[in-house]
């Protein structure tokens, strides 16, 4: 309840509203309730999820938000457009096809909408990308592990250093910011709960401020859950 409760604040749509709980079941069973040219099929627990979330939220594109309960068996519904009940998932309305991964879904979206292209970001999204592993690695294996994390952020430090921006590739959130929204603004928390783990601020000064200004951008409010609940979501992932 206390889930559903923080669910329900969070996912405010035009078209269903879920800050009413007798809405999840009608969401559920009958998820297309408007016609807009993208339904979103999704849970704010996965950081995947909110890559392609906020972009559409900062960008104010059109769609319908589908949640999908990750806690429990997926309807059949779902498993009849995706397979493995996993999540995200973006329809296409107008041309009626799924895209089943987040980094596609957001390139889709990011060179259809906005018309840019994805090139200059290589370097961005592989940083980013290198320290979601590194922290996994870590949260998995032990401290042991954690030269490894720390070697992957001095890496993105010295990139943010020299490219003397507030973002990964200028002054305002892009595409490779949305790339990596949900693991940069998730992966200091479980390895705080696990290991007394943070981030150095003093030695890794660029992504510290690069870490809060993902954290208060709007995008980020609108789709994010507590801090707390993502320190306890990868228990089962930390070492034993």
């Amino acid at each position: 309840k206390k889930m559903q409760k923080t669910f329900r604040k969070l996912l405010k749509r035009n078209i269903i509203d879920y800050t009413k709980q007798e809405n999840w079941k009608e969401a559920i069973e009958n998820p297309k309730k408007g016609n807009k040219p993208y339904v979103f099929y999704a849970s704010p627990k996965c950081p995947f999820c909110q890559r392609v979330w906020a972009y559409m939220e900062h960008y104010q594109i059109d769609y319908e938000y589908v949640f999908i309960n990750l806690d429990q068996e997926r309807p059949e519904w779902y498993k009849t457009i995706q397979p493995k009940g996993t999540v995200p998932l973006l329809e296409i309305t107008e041309k009626n096809t799924y895209i089943h991964d987040s980094a596609e879904a957001l390139a889709y979206l990011h060179e259809t909408e906005r018309k840019q292209e994805l090139s200059s970001h290589e370097k961005g999204t592989e940083l980013i990308g290198n320290i979601w592993k590194q922290f996994f690695s870590m949260l998995k294996e032990g401290e042991e592990k954690q030269d490894g994390l720390e070697k992957a952020i001095e890496q993105l430090q010295h990139y943010l250093q020299e490219k003397d921006t507030q973002f990964i590739q200028k002054n305002d959130m892009d595409y490779a910011d949305f790339y990596g929204i949900g693991m940069m603004t998730r992966f200091q928390h479980p390895l705080k709960r696990h290991y007394q783990w943070t981030l150095n601020e003093d030695k890794y000064p660029h992504v510290a401020q690069y870490i809060k200004r993902l954290e208060i951008n709007q995008s980020t409010l609108r789709t994010a859950l507590p801090n707390d609940f993502y320190a306890k979501d990868f228990d089962k992932y930390a070492k034993k």
